[in-house]
Parts: C-alpha cells; structure tokens; sequence
C-alpha cells in the first residue's frame, strides 16, 4: 500500500496519501471532516511544507539489533525493509484507508494466533489473503503459523511469497531457511540463511542454523566454527553450548563436552536433552556417578529420557 505522511501545524493537519486529508483541529480536533476539497489552498500549503521538510530532514532507516524484537515488529507491519513500488501495471498504490477491512482481519489473526487459537488465525489470514493477495505480512502470519503446526511445505510456499512481495524481510528468509531445514532442503536453507547474514551479520541464530547444517552433512568441524561464531555474538545462547557440547561428544572430546554442557544446563535447566548429553559426555570420561546423576535429572524433566 501506499506510505503516508503528515504534517501538523497549531491548527491544521495535512495528510499525504493518494486520497489526501486536511483537518482544522480547533473545530474539528476528532478530525471527522475532511477539508481538503473545501480549503485546497490550504491543502497546498501543507503539503509544499512538508516537502521542503522531508527534503532536509535525514531518512531513519535503522531497526532493532535485537532478532527477537525485529521478528516481532516485523510481524506487526512495524519494519519493512523494501520501499514501496508502483504496481506492475504502473498504476498507483492504495491508500491505506481502503484497505482496513484487510488491516483488521490481519491484526485479529495475530491476536488469535498468540492466544493459540491457530485454524481461526489462518481462516482470518485467507480472508485478508482474497481481498487483497499482496500483503506481506498476511503471507508472512500464514507462514509462521504454518511452521507452529509442524506443516513445513505449506510454510516454505506462503513464506517464498513473502520474499517474492519484499525480497529483504529478513525474518521471512530466516523462516523460510528453517522450513527448508525441516523438510531435509540443506542446500535452500543455507542459501536463505547466507543472504539473512548478509543483511544481519550479527544473527547469532543463523550461525546456529548454519551449523545445523554442516552438522547434518556431517561437517562437524564447520559445524563446532560456526557455533562458536554464535556465541562469540552472545556468549548466553543456550542452543550454540547445547549443540557445541553434542558436537564434542560425537567426535570424543569429553572434557570439552562437560564444559560446554554445564554451560548450557546452567543457562536452562529445564531442558531435558541438555542433561542427557551431559550424561554421555560424562560417560565418555568415565565419570559414572556423575552420569548418573545428570540422566535421572534428564528423566524427572521429560520421561523419554529415562530409558
């Protein structure tokens, strides 16, 4: 859709749009009347200041460093990272004040899809995705909920259409690179995980999911570079000491396992497989009691470790 700006001055309040606003906020300060047909010298005015103040003013263009929080604001139609074209047709975009009813539906489904009521999201989400196909965030919602599900072809489809309508919605290429990973597609996911650091260097996450790639190909080599990449970036993410330490005892390094998995249980001492490789990694050295001790504790969190 179309962008909009404005600008407010003591009494009147200009919007720019394809279908512009002028508001006379003394006598009208819920803005209920339109004036711009009314008062277009007005209007004119505004909009030739606004001009000369964009044109001095410098462009933000920063986003969040935290990949949580982008994610999240993302989702919420808070950061885009491609400008807004023209349609293929050449004719202009549209005003967002057209597109409410489209607006709404998606809002909804991402309150219905973090309360965990997720086939009613997705019936939202084909509501938008008929009245208006070419939304983002609508694809992007589909994708997300989708993966949650555990099905990851439709994800991959509804998130490829995300990166066909804004080819630099990072968090949509990070998606679509664990979709491909769940589905066996190494190959598509590190590609998409490739062009993620190339926007976001510091993704610790995608270092992660690098490794679980080279792991799978059973570069454990590149696989234990590229998780000690995550947690040069954040020395606290659990999944990098997790899979470091699973890593170290696969290729016999038992002291270097116990390390790294100490650390992991310590930063989340609830995750059950965290405990379970501490448990082989002390068997490894031959520390038997201490195994012991961390398989009953991988047994009392999750019950499939107890055999």
């Amino acid at each position: 859709w179309s962008d909009l700006k404005t600008f407010r001055g003591e009494r009147f309040k200009y919007i720019q749009a394809p279908k512009p606003e002028l508001y006379d906020l003394r006598a009208d300060p819920a803005e209920t009347k339109n004036l711009v047909s009314e008062a277009k010298d007005t209007a004119e005015r505004l909009r030739r200041q606004l001009a000369v103040l964009e044109r001095h003013q410098p462009r933000v263009t920063g986003r969040p460093s935290d990949p949580v929080l982008a994610e999240r604001l993302m989702s919420l139609g808070y950061i885009g990272y491609s400008p807004a074209v023209a349609n293929a047709s050449g004719t202009a975009l549209s005003d967002p004040k057209d597109k409410l009813e489209v607006y709404s539906l998606t809002m909804t489904a991402l309150e219905l899809s973090e309360s965990g009521q997720k086939e009613a999201a997705l019936e939202k989400l084909r509501r938008a995705e008929k009245l208006d196909p070419q939304v983002a965030q609508v694809h992007y919602l589909k994708g997300l909920i989708l993966g949650d599900q555990g099905k990851f072809r439709e994800a991959a489809a509804a998130l490829e259409r995300v990166v066909a309508l804004s080819p630099r919605h990072v968090a949509a290429r990070f998606k679509l690179a664990l979709a491909h990973l769940r589905l066996g597609r190494h190959d598509r996911a590190e590609r998409a995980l490739e062009t993620v650091l190339q926007d976001e260097p510091q993704n610790f996450r995608a270092y992660h999911n690098l490794a679980a790639v080279a792991y799978a190909r059973g570069d454990l080599r590149r696989a234990e570079e590229l998780e000690r990449r995550a947690l040069s970036i954040d020395a606290s993410y659990f999944e990098a000491w997790n899979t470091l330490g699973a890593i170290y005892v696969v290729t016999k390094q038992p002291d270097a396992a116990i390390d790294a998995l100490r650390r992991a249980t310590s930063l989340n001492p609830q995750s059950a497989q965290a405990f379970y490789n501490l448990a082989l990694a002390f068997g490894a050295a031959g520390r038997r009691e201490e195994a012991a001790g961390a398989r009953a504790t991988a047994c009392s969190l999750d019950k499939r470790y107890c055999s």
